[in-house]
C-alpha cells in the first residue's frame, strides 16, 4: 500500500507491466536542483520508498543520482553476463557513457555501496544493494515478475532525475548528454523486456 498526498505528487511514471513510481515534493527545500525529493516504487508486492540527490552531499539520507546509475550500470553487466545480447550489450554502453559524464559531471565517484545475495532464489549473483543504513531491493527475476525495483524503475527514476534537473548553466550540457544516454539505455531496456516477456 503506498499513501502519497495527491498533492505531494509532482510526477508519476509507469513500467511496461503496470508498475508505478511517484515522485514526491515533501518537505522538498526551496533550493533543492529537483522539484522533488523522494520516491516512491510500486515494487511488485508493496512500496518502496527512497530519497534522491542530484549532488553529492553530507547529508546520510539521499541516494546519489551517480550511485544509482552505477548500480544500474551493475545490474547490466549481470543480465549481460546472464544472458549476453545486443540490446543489453548497447544498455551497458549507453550507461558507461552516461557514468563517465556524470563523475565529470560532479567530480567525484557513487558512495560506497556493497551487494548482496537477498533471500529470494535469483540468477543473479546480488540482488541488494546496501549503503548504510539504507538497502535498495532490486527484483530476483531477470523481468521483473518478482518482488522488487526493476531495472526498468532505475532508470525511470534516472530519467525523470536528469529530465528534472535544474543545473548550473555550465553544467547543463553534461545534464543534457547524460539524459541521452539514460533514455537510450531505458528504450533499450524496454525492448529487452518487450522481446522476453510472453
Amino acid at each position: 500500500m503506498i499513501d502519497v498526498s495527491d498533492d505531494d505528487v509532482v510526477a508519476r511514471r509507469d513500467t511496461l507491466d503496470g508498475r508505478f513510481l511517484l515522485f514526491t515534493k515533501t518537505d522538498r527545500p526551496d533550493t533543492h536542483p529537483l522539484p522533488w525529493t523522494g520516491i516512491m516504487v510500486d515494487t511488485g508486492g508493496d512500496g518502496f520508498g527512497l530519497s534522491l540527490a542530484l549532488n553529492p552531499t553530507t547529508r546520510p539520507d539521499p541516494w546519489w543520482a551517480i550511485t544509482l546509475l552505477s548500480v544500474a550500470q551493475a545490474r547490466a553487466q549481470q543480465e549481460d553476463a546472464r544472458r549476453m545480447g545486443p540490446l543489453i550489450q548497447d544498455q551497458l554502453s549507453h550507461l558507461g557513457r552516461a557514468l563517465a559524464h556524470e563523475r565529470s559531471r560532479v567530480g567525484q565517484d557513487a558512495q560506497p555501496i556493497t551487494f548482496t545475495a537477498g533471500h529470494e532464489p535469483s540468477p543473479y549473483a546480488w540482488t541488494e544493494v546496501h549503503r548504510i543504513p539504507h538497502r535498495l531491493p532490486l527484483s530476483p527475476d531477470p523481468l521483473g515478475k518478482e518482488d522488487g525495483i526493476t531495472q526498468e524503475q532505475l532508470l525511470l527514476i534516472l530519467d525523470q532525475t536528469f529530465a528534472d534537473a535544474k543545473a548550473p548553466l555550465h553544467q547543463r550540457r553534461l545534464v543534457t548528454l547524460i539524459r541521452d544516454h539514460v533514455r537510450t539505455a531505458l528504450d533499450t531496456e524496454r525492448r529487452r523486456l518487450q522481446r522476453l516477456r510472453p
